[in-house]
């Protein structure tokens, strides 16, 4: 199997290449770096007569090279597991040079909206400092502090990350899930209860004309009394 991840969001790199590890733990592991590729085929293309499957992480690879060399994606062997890493977003021109069964995922920079809600937290105040950074992306701001107040709550009631895809219908990785729990480790079960339920009461009296105030300073006011400590 062969993985590339790029993208201009290391940290989201770095948590996928955590989930792709984390389904290999028995497997040996031999890391490359950007500086360290003389061994690269040796590692790469070379067949463990021990081990049945390795898995070798390549870093800025694909990006540094002016061409590969002939069926060179092919020639690696069914029982290395390929992982490239690539710090920056590839060109489409790079992509087209992969194979049809490389698993790419790219890691975008998040908005300022995902910044926003990784910063909800009481006591914290940087929340109402992003919402005036928002711009176009508070037309969907309401929608997208419900949906993380829900996730918030799921994981506070001890609900499994599988379990909350069913129920939100939408898909979470491992990793998105712990950084969930951890989020919501800082709120009580009832603070997080109270600030759902008046985020929708506010998103209702917006929707259907019961307030004159924008969604930008009532959702401060939201802040203001619900992440006071």
């Amino acid at each position: 199997m062969i993985f590339v991840l790029h993208g201009d969001n290391p940290q989201a790199t770095d948590a996928g290449l955590r989930e792709i590890l984390s389904e290999n733990k028995g497997a040996p592991k031999t890391y490359i770096s950007a500086k360290d590729q003389l061994d690269l085929h040796q590692h790469l293309f070379g067949v463990d007569l021990i081990d049945h499957q390795k898995v070798v992480i390549v870093e800025d690879f694909i990006s540094s090279a002016k061409k590969f060399p002939k069926d060179f994606f092919e020639n690696i062997p069914q029982s290395t597991q390929a992982i490239f890493i690539e710090r920056k977003k590839l060109t489409p021109a790079k992509l087209s040079k992969l194979p049809r069964n490389a698993q790419i995922i790219e890691s975008k920079r998040e908005s300022v909206i995902f910044e926003f809600l990784d910063s909800l937290s009481p006591g914290n105040k940087r929340p109402l400092s992003l919402i005036k950074k928002l711009g176009e992306d508070e037309k969907s701001l309401f929608w997208n502090l419900q949906s993380r107040l829900l996730l918030m709550t799921l994981a506070k009631i001890k609900v499994t990350s599988s379990d909350a895809t069913s129920i939100t219908k939408r898909p979470i990785f491992d990793w998105q899930w712990q950084k969930i729990q951890r989020q919501a480790d800082s709120f009580s079960l009832k603070s997080l209860l109270s600030f759902y339920s008046a985020s929708l009461k506010v998103d209702f009296m917006i929707k259907n004309g019961r307030t004159d105030l924008d969604q930008g300073t009532l959702i401060s006011v939201l802040l203001l009394k619900y992440l006071s400590r």
